[in-house]
């Protein structure tokens, strides 16, 4: 059964907040749309616009409810890629979840692989194996006397001119990235539409220095977009630090925040997540013709 933002049913347990009709509000752009096809215990999440279909951006696509039986999932998808042949798609672009299970696409190889980070929500555990640089940060905004606060997102927090918009946009620019990457006003207006998306900030006598968005899926959390001041190196990694105690402290409902990864093989973001993390995962990307 196909299903677009107008026909999904109200009862679905996503298996993360990527997969749900209010994250994929976000992502529809240049004419493409949101779409779920479900198949008894086979779920797939993607944005169409005939001839083409393409995951959602993030960590979303594909899930087997239930046991996880490899030749159980080729036979929904043989089956999903037939039906989406008969209706003129051509091409099919996946994102495969790299943390949720390990079923593998095996009508196609991918042609990009990535690494993402994640950190398991036990704090010594966390503490352990982050590298020293991180743990040095950390103390470094101790000692800069940072103040770190985590609320749920309002629209106040993410309009124009607000902190967060103000110092993202200028990350953004100060890194050249992509203009993709700097958002419109009807995207923060839909992202206050997906449940549990909270914004943390560091702050220094008042004044914002730092801040970051998360989005919350029991049980994970995601590390979304951030942006800081420069005033210090130690900004970031005061944030997310901030964020890791307060889920091992207040929310005993989490048990991973996923950072992501970089944007290419050994970049400084890769790094930069790499060295806080426990957990590292592959994170195939496929191109397929129907």
């Amino acid at each position: 059964m196909i299903y677009n933002l107008s026909t999904i049913p109200s009862d679905i347990i996503w298996p993360d907040v990527y997969f749900t009709p209010e994250y994929g509000a976000t992502q529809q752009t240049n004419g493409f749309e949101w779409e779920c096809y479900i198949d008894d215990d086979f779920l797939y999440v993607y944005l169409i616009r005939i001839p083409d279909i393409k995951s959602v951006y993030g960590y979303g696509g594909m899930y087997l409810w239930g046991l996880h039986n490899q030749e159980k999932f080729d036979r929904y998808r043989n089956k999903f890629i037939k039906v989406q042949k008969q209706r003129g798609v051509t091409t099919e672009f996946i994102r495969k979840n790299p943390y949720l299970d390990s079923l593998n696409i095996t009508d196609v190889e991918p042609f990009l692989s990535r690494k993402t980070f994640g950190v398991q929500l036990d704090y010594e555990l966390y503490w352990k194996k982050c590298k020293g640089d991180h743990r040095n940060m950390v103390r470094k905004g101790g000692k800069i006397n940072y103040n770190f606060t985590i609320k749920k997102i309002e629209w106040c927090d993410v309009c124009p001119d607000s902190p967060f918009r103000n110092l993202y946009n200028s990350t953004m620019k100060n890194i050249n990235a992509d203009e993709n990457y700097i958002f419109s006003d009807e995207y923060y207006l839909a992202l206050l539409a997906v449940k549990d998306v909270y914004i943390a900030f560091a702050s220094n006598e008042g004044k914002i220095v730092g801040v970051a968005l998360f989005l919350v899926h029991t049980p994970y959390i995601h590390y979304h977009l951030s942006g800081s001041d420069k005033s210090s190196n130690c900004i970031t990694d005061f944030i997310i630090h901030g964020v890791i105690e307060w889920c091992c402290k207040h929310r005993h409902d989490l048990n991973l925040l996923h950072l992501g990864g970089g944007v290419k093989p050994g970049d400084y973001l890769e790094k930069f997540k790499s060295k806080i993390a426990t957990d590292v995962y592959e994170y195939n990307i496929y191109n397929k013709c129907l």
